[in-house]
């Protein structure tokens, strides 16, 4: 899926092509008594690479949501409760980082620092009207809460083309879930958007497929799930608890 256009965070790593040149290192001729790489080993290792990569980036973000939170105008949208959103975003953005296993939880990293800088974006625009297309080009959601990226995978960024009703293979239920314009699209041709994909009991499954009791992202679908703010579950302890259910 494409990002969202302003602040947005849009860094997916074409995969396809590292594990591609991976794969065709397989087959390369070896000295005598050289070991074969197994197909599994040259996935898990191309796995391995995108979370040491993207967790780099996610390392990124925390400082810049930092910096925007020191250079905020002093009254937020909301006031108090909008600086405070965004601090408690901030420590559960660091919490997410500090324990992240997988992708999963990297894209918990992005959904919160994205919880954390919509309040601060909205009063950066408020004070300097003249930046407001730089600085944030999607309105601001009446509700603080309302979730900001993309169920299918954060990392697909802000969830522009809000909800839209999805249900899940092998479910009866229909459920409401925040989307990207691509994701959007991929439904209204009824083709399976691209989702963020683990490994759950030796295999990819997407994130959503995991037991809620022990994935937090599972459970709540980064907001979709629950439409109430993510930091405070990560503050409360409930994201831990998920990752020693694994």
């Amino acid at each position: 899926g494409q990002a969202g256009a302003g602040g947005s965070v849009n860094w997916l790593v074409p995969l396809p092509l590292f594990v591609g040149a991976a794969v065709g290192a397989v087959y390369v001729r070896r000295h005598p008594g050289e070991r074969r790489a197994e197909p599994r080993t040259v996935f898990t290792t191309a796995e391995e690479a995108a979370f040491v990569r993207k967790r780099a980036r996610a390392a990124e973000l925390l400082p810049e949501l930092g910096l925007l939170i020191a250079e905020a105008p002093v009254a937020l949208p909301g006031g108090t409760p909008g600086m405070e959103r965004a601090l408690d975003a901030y420590a559960a953005a660091g919490t997410v980082l500090d324990g992240a296993r997988d992708l999963a939880d990297l894209a918990g990293v992005v959904a919160l620092v994205e919880e954390g800088t919509a309040p601060i974006r909205a009063a950066m625009n408020a004070a300097r009207p003249s930046r407001r297309r730089l600085l944030w080009r999607r309105s601001v959601p009446a509700q603080p809460h309302t979730p900001l990226t993309c169920f299918f995978n954060p990392f697909h960024g802000l969830a522009t083309a809000g909800e839209v009703s999805w249900r899940m293979l092998g479910r009866r239920d229909l459920l409401t879930v925040a989307v990207c314009a691509e994701c959007a699209a991929a439904l209204a041709a009824r083709r399976t958007p691209q989702s963020l994909t683990v490994r759950h009991e030796g295999r990819l499954v997407p994130y959503y497929e995991v037991p809620p009791e022990q994935s937090l992202w599972a459970a709540t679908g980064y907001g979709s799930l629950t439409g109430g703010p993510l930091a405070p579950p990560v503050n409360r302890g409930d994201f831990r608890r998920a990752a020693e259910q694994r």
